[in-house]
């Protein structure tokens, strides 16, 4: 007899809203390139640090990046690289910053 596996849920995978219907959920999101599944920056390069960027979207306060940019003057790293460390920002979000 076969064991039964488990299936695991991912935290990250969200259903789709019932007025999306199935075309929306089967077809993923064309970008200017035209690569699924890739979602495009904002706007051009903006030439600003990846902790503004952070602000902007939403995931730090001013105050908080603000304090991460002199702890990591203090210790020689990345203020992202804090912030990621102590679990205020996750991978994705540094992506998505990084990427605008």
């Amino acid at each position: 007899m076969a064991a039964k596996r488990k299936t695991k849920r991912t935290a990250h995978l969200k259903a789709v809203p019932a007025g999306g219907g199935a075309a929306a959920a089967a077809k993923p999101k064309q970008t200017d390139d035209g690569i699924p599944g890739l979602t495009p920056a904002n706007g051009e390069e903006s030439g600003e640090f990846v902790t503004d960027a952070l602000v902007d979207l939403g995931y730090v306060s001013a105050e908080r990046a603000e304090r991460a940019v002199s702890e990591a003057r203090n210790a020689g790293r990345p203020p992202e690289e804090l912030l990621l460390e102590e679990g205020i920002i996750d991978s994705d979000q540094l992506s998505r910053a990084v990427a605008e």
